[in-house]
C-alpha cells in the first residue's frame, strides 16, 4: 500500500473512531518500558508552553493526561525507518521481506496497538459476538439477534503490534522467526499468534497451543507439528484493510480463497487433525 494510502487508511479509521484519538482511549499491550516520542502529543495547544522531554515513558504519558483533564489527543506520524535499516534486518536475519510489509514499515506510524476487527459470526468458527470495548468484555448476541440476521457483525480482539516512533534505532527490531520465515504482527483474544509468511506474502492465524512447533528447524516442520488458525489473508494490505475496519473478515469466502491460492501455487492446505478422516 503506497503512503498515501496508508495515511488516508489510519485517518479514516480515526475520523470512524474519534475517541479512539484520545489519549485516554488508547489500549497497549506493549507500554512497559517504551519511549513514545513527544512528538505524537505535542500538537495539543495547552502544551504548547510546557517543557515535554523528547521521549516520555507511558506513565509520563498518562500523567500529562490526567494533568489536562483527559483531552490529550494524539497525531500520526510518519514512519523513520530507512531503507539501510531494512536492509541490514534483511541481511542479519537471511531474509527478504514482502513489498508491502515493506511499504507499511515505511509509511505512517500509530500509537494504538489495541484494534477490533470485524467478522461475520459464525457458530462454525466460534464467533458469535462483540467486544464492549469500554469494559472489555466479550457478549454473545442472542438466539433472537442470530436468527434476525444472517449476515450479523461481531468483533474479534487484536493485539496489532504497529511499528512505533521511538528513538530512531540504528537497528530495526522486529519479531521475526527465521527459521519458519514468519514475522510475528500480532496476538488474538484467544491467544493465537499472527504471523506474516515472508516466503508467500500471506497473513495467517496459528493456534498458540502449538506444543513443539517453535522448536521447528524449518517452515516445513513448524507447519507439519502446528494448527492454523481461522484468519488468512492473501496478502499484507488485506489485512491491514481488516485491521482498521476498511473491510469484515468472512470465515467461507477466506476458505474459498485460500484454498484456490494454495492450488495456483501447487500447496496442499493444512487440515486440522480433527476433521482428517481416516479409512
Amino acid at each position: 500500500m503506497q503512503k498515501a494510502q496508508l495515511l488516508k487508511l489510519y485517518e479514516d479509521y480515526l475520523k470512524e473512531n474519534p475517541q479512539n484519538v484520545y489519549i485516554r482511549n488508547i489500549r497497549r499491550t506493549s507500554w512497559g518500558g517504551n519511549r513514545v516520542n513527544r512528538l505524537y502529543i505535542l500538537d495539543n495547544k495547552n502544551l504548547t508552553e510546557e517543557e515535554v522531554p523528547e521521549y516520555l515513558t507511558a506513565h509520563q504519558v498518562f500523567e500529562l493526561d490526567e494533568k489536562h483533564n483527559h483531552t490529550l489527543t494524539w497525531k500520526i506520524l510518519e514512519s523513520d525507518v530507512t531503507d539501510e535499516q531494512i536492509a541490514a534486518f534483511e541481511r542479519e536475519n537471511h531474509v527478504t521481506l514482502p513489498r508491502m510489509f515493506r511499504e507499511y514499515l515505511q509509511g505512517y506510524t500509530v500509537l494504538q496497538e489495541r484494534f477490533y476487527p470485524k467478522c461475520i459470526v459464525s457458530e462454525d468458527y466460534g464467533y458469535q459476538g462483540r467486544y464492549d470495548q469500554s469494559t472489555g468484555e466479550y457478549i454473545d448476541y442472542s438466539d433472537e439477534e442470530l436468527e434476525q440476521d444472517e449476515e450479523l457483525c461481531g468483533d474479534v480482539q487484536l493485539d496489532f503490534f504497529c511499528i512505533d516512533n521511538l528513538s530512531k534505532p540504528s537497528s530495526l527490531s522486529l519479531g521475526y522467526f527465521e527459521k519458519i520465515e514468519r514475522m510475528h504482527l500480532g496476538n488474538l483474544d484467544n491467544g493465537d499468534l499472527v504471523l506474516l509468511d515472508c516466503e508467500t506474502g500471506e497473513v495467517q492465524s496459528w493456534d498458540h497451543e502449538m506444543n513443539n512447533a517453535w522448536d521447528a528447524e524449518s517452515r516445513e516442520e513448524f507447519e507439519e507439528e502446528s494448527m492454523t488458525g481461522d484468519f488468512w489473508f492473501q496478502e499484507f494490505d488485506t489485512f491491514l484493510e481488516w485491521v482498521f475496519g476498511k473491510r469484515v473478515y468472512d470465515f467461507e469466502q477466506a476458505e474459498e480463497e485460500q484454498e484456490a491460492f494454495y492450488q495456483a501455487h501447487s500447496k496442499p492446505r493444512q487440515i486440522p487433525p480433527e476433521n482428517i478422516i481416516y479409512l
